[in-house]
């Protein structure tokens, strides 16, 4: 269905920077009728009008469940591919260094930034 390269260069950007920072591509578990994985991307409703803003960039692409309030994917070849570009044999994230050549709008900052990027630590 979607292939990484049919991707809109900012889809590209934001997608990478998602999934670095808040979302996660869920992982096909044994005996699960899914043929590939998904994205997903919690948040908390305080943040619901940022993730409206993303999603609007992905057409059918991204969608929001408002119950779980979570962004989500439907399972694609799309997510398939691109996991071990983020996620090492146990599972455990990392920086996708083949695809930070993509990488090369505002988009990919404001994400990660808005994502990850304003923690603020109080005692």
């Amino acid at each position: 269905m979607h292939d990484f390269s049919q991707l809109t260069p900012i889809q590209q950007n934001i997608l990478i920077a998602s999934i670095i920072g808040d979302g996660e591509i869920t992982k096909l578990y044994k005996n699960s009728r899914r043929k590939n994985h998904s994205y997903r991307e919690h948040f908390g409703i305080d943040q619901e009008e940022y993730r409206k803003w993303k999603v609007s960039f992905f057409n059918d692409l991204l969608y929001i469940t408002h119950k779980s309030q979570c962004v989500r994917s439907s399972s694609l070849p799309l997510f398939t591919k691109l996991y071990p570009h983020f996620y090492h044999d146990d599972g455990s994230k990392h920086i996708p260094l083949s695809l930070l050549s993509y990488c090369t709008l505002p988009h990919f900052l404001s994400v990660l930034y808005m994502d990850d990027g304003s923690l603020s630590i109080s005692s």
